[in-house]
């Protein structure tokens, strides 16, 4: 159903060549044909949901320019890369004048993407670490053309993880919009989104606030959101959504400017003031999923997702993307290797070799198998896990090797020491073993003569004892 086109598509076609400024256009008629087929790209060229198809419109906008125009392709596309913005000024120009013309080059367009990421993290605690590759600046790009354009609203198409979101709340701080966004809770009911969005919308009419209301599919807890969403985008109002006490404010807010404009003070008429404030000052950003019937039940059952909405699709990621995230997730946490570059070329095979296996599986079994973005990240994430815990087991390893070696050192030391000692210790105890030696020599001969005067005493002791009983006989 996204490929219906109505007039609605032509009218932002020349909406966004009008938007031109004089100042870039008036001496130079190659900007306006660019910005023609800069437009036509966006609003045609981005609903297109395979390369056939982008090729078929391609051609047909260079037979416009070699039949009609009289321009050659390769003087408005030069090597392929056409894009337009509002807040990358031309020499001689500030940003605050906000004109829309052409981006030189994409370095220039990087280095402001990067420039801007920083203030945004910068101004917010919840920060978010981009990396800003070729296609993502594109897609910031293309929301913040969506938001520049009077009641300006844009679907955004792609898998989980492929940056809908995070790209959307940067496209609304260039654009200086407020952002509004519902937090889920496990309670939060079809009342609560009704509370915000009056809320929303309330703060576009009453307060003038030009917010940019962002909503995700996952965030949807009943179908009769999505009908609410149809309806602000259709008319700016939802049946049965104000108070009492909400319309006095309205009144309140409209008063003066119905004054101005010479209109009488009915509810109606002040009312009808109020929604043309909101549809004003309102932008709606939906970042929904192309997976499964949902997606295609909800463009049949609320065409104006589609009529009122800029489609922008978010394929996979490029091989350039690939890379930087990869390298940035790794950086990320400080891991230091040596084949880093490598690693990160190895991840992205990987990533390419499985998304070529699942469109194969597709093309023989008809079953779709989406590997998106957060494939890719989980399969880096996993792989930090993992080195982590090798690193881990192995600084356990080297730590018990290093506490072994310390160990032998420590004996080491003490054996050396007790060997300097001994040797410190040796004179003296050859010393002692000499004056020894002497000594038992000394002993050895008091040992013999001792022995001597023992004998010679038993001798003397059997005398006597001999004459004792001699004697005692005569008696």
């Amino acid at each position: 159903s996204h490929y219906t086109f109505n007039l609605r598509d032509m009218w932002r076609v020349f909406q966004g060549v009008c938007s031109l400024s004089a100042r870039v256009a008036s001496h130079a008629p190659l900007v306006v044909v660019k910005c023609f087929c800069h437009e036509s790209i966006r609003v045609f060229g981005d609903r297109l949901v395979n390369d056939h198809d982008r090729d078929w419109l391609r051609e047909k906008l260079d037979s416009v320019l070699v039949e009609t125009v009289k321009y050659q392709p390769e003087l408005v596309f030069g090597d392929g890369w056409l894009l337009f913005a509002d807040f990358i000024p031309p020499p001689g120009v500030t940003v605050s004048e906000k004109l829309y013309c052409e981006v030189g080059d994409q370095e220039q367009l990087r280095s402001a993407m990067e420039k801007s990421l920083e203030d945004y993290n910068g101004s917010f605690e919840a920060t978010m670490p981009l990396v800003m590759f070729g296609d993502a600046c594109e897609h910031v790009t293309r929301i913040c053309r969506v938001l520049r354009q009077p009641s300006g609203n844009a679907l955004l198409l792609g898998v989980g993880g492929s940056g809908r979101q995070s790209l959307s709340r940067l496209a609304a701080f260039i654009s200086d919009y407020a952002l509004h966004q519902v937090e889920m809770a496990k309670s939060y009911s079809m009342q609560d989104f009704r509370s915000d969005l009056k809320r929303c919308l309330m703060q576009c009419g009453v307060d003038r606030r030009t917010t940019t209301f962002l909503f995700s599919d996952t965030q949807i807890v009943d179908e009769q959101m999505i009908e609410a969403i149809n309806n602000v985008l259709n008319t700016g109002d939802v049946p049965n959504l104000y108070k009492p006490e909400d319309n006095d404010m309205i009144v309140l807010a409209c008063m003066d400017e119905c004054h101005e404009d010479g209109m009488p003070l009915a509810k109606a008429l002040v009312f009808r003031a109020y929604l043309a404030r909101v549809r004003a000052h309102i932008h709606v950003v939906l970042a929904f999923s192309p997976v499964g019937q949902a997606l295609r039940m909800r463009l049949r059952m609320f065409p104006s997702l589609v009529n009122c909405c800029t489609v922008d699709w978010f394929a996979e990621w490029p091989a350039e993307a690939l890379v930087s995230v990869g390298k940035q997730q790794l950086l990320l946490d400080d891991i230091s290797l040596p084949h880093l570059d490598s690693v990160v070329e190895l991840f992205k095979v990987v990533h390419q070799t499985v998304e070529e296996a699942a469109k194969d599986a597709f093309a023989t079994a008809k079953r779709a198998i989406y590997v998106t973005p957060t494939s890719y990240l989980e399969l880096v994430s996993s792989f930090k896990k993992v080195l982590a815990r090798r690193r881990e087991s192995v600084e356990t390893l080297r730590s018990r090797l290093r506490r072994g070696l310390e160990a032998l050192e420590s004996a080491e030391a003490a054996v050396k020491t007790m060997k300097e000692e001994l040797l410190a210790k040796r004179p003296v105890l050859e010393e002692t073993q000499r004056e020894v030696a002497h000594m038992m020599k000394v002993v050895t001969a008091d040992k013999v003569r001792a022995d001597l005067t023992r004998n010679e005493s038993a001798q003397v002791e059997a005398e006597a004892q001999k004459q004792a009983s001699i004697a005692e006989s005569i008696k």
